[in-house]
């Protein structure tokens, strides 16, 4: 009879434990209310380990739950909205969101209900390249992640990012470094006259900049879905092979 009742003792403390973990998963876990519970009923130190390691079970478990019903808790009326999983929360693809620098949230190809954050390249023309120790994106021949004096650009080797001394620091003034480009072998502004009707630009789709019509418009237009462009934070994680393009 008495082991009857500690084991009745006991799973009335596991529902207790359960209950507590299943509010708590949903407002940020803490252990408060299961200490409390240890003290109260006096628990024997096997007994405390057992309690623990259901305790972590089950808040795993809720974890996994919580984020699954968060996958569906967009408002439906707005079909621009994706849930991000790093934050739990909702954002609008094509906008700055949770994202870093240069970045904007997009719509997961490959999943309706999700987003992720890459590099802005549905907004720029300009390469950019992702780094993933600042989680940012940078544009190539600027300073971007570099130290003073170099700047950020694609060896033709390699295939690669890669930062290089600027060699147009002493021609220029560093309020114009960001706006001055490598073409042809020789720094030139963006947007100075390469032809008739003509100047230099970066062009969608291609990583260095051309000498393409002043009127063009390159930009992306419509709501972003995320794609396999070079730099990009998708092509940097493996998850596929860009097109490399001058």
């Amino acid at each position: 009879m008495g082991s009857l009742t500690k084991f009745s003792n006991l799973f009335n403390i596991l529902v207790q434990v359960f209950l507590i973990t299943f509010i708590n998963c949903a407002t940020g876990f803490n252990e408060q209310g299961t200490r409390e519970i240890i003290r109260e009923n006096l628990l024997s130190g096997n007994q405390i380990l057992e309690v623990n390691r259901v305790q972590r079970s089950l808040a795993d478990s809720l974890r996994k739950l919580f984020g699954v019903f968060r996958t569906t808790s967009c408002p439906t009326q707005n079909f621009l909205l994706r849930h991000y999983k790093t934050t739990g929360q909702c954002y609008e693809i094509g906008s700055k969101g949770p994202c870093g620098r240069n970045m904007i949230f997009y719509a997961e190809s490959d999943n309706n209900q999700y987003g992720v954050c890459d590099c802005a390249h549905a907004h720029e023309t300009r390469t950019l390249i992702y780094h993933q120790t600042t989680n940012q994106c940078y544009f190539v021949f600027q300073q971007g992640y570099c130290v003073f004096g170099q700047w950020l650009v694609i060896n033709p080797r390699t295939k690669q990012p890669k930062c290089e001394t600027n060699p147009c620091l002493k021609f220029t003034p560093i309020s114009l470094l960001d706006t001055t480009v490598e073409y042809e072998g020789i720094c030139v502004r963006l947007n100075s006259p390469c032809g008739e009707k003509k100047v230099v630009k970066f062009v969608s789709e291609l990583l260095l900049p051309r000498c393409e019509s002043s009127s063009a418009s390159s930009k992306a237009i419509g709501s972003p879905v995320q794609s396999c462009k070079f730099g990009s934070a998708y092509a940097y994680n493996g998850r596929c092979v860009p097109v490399f393009v001058w």
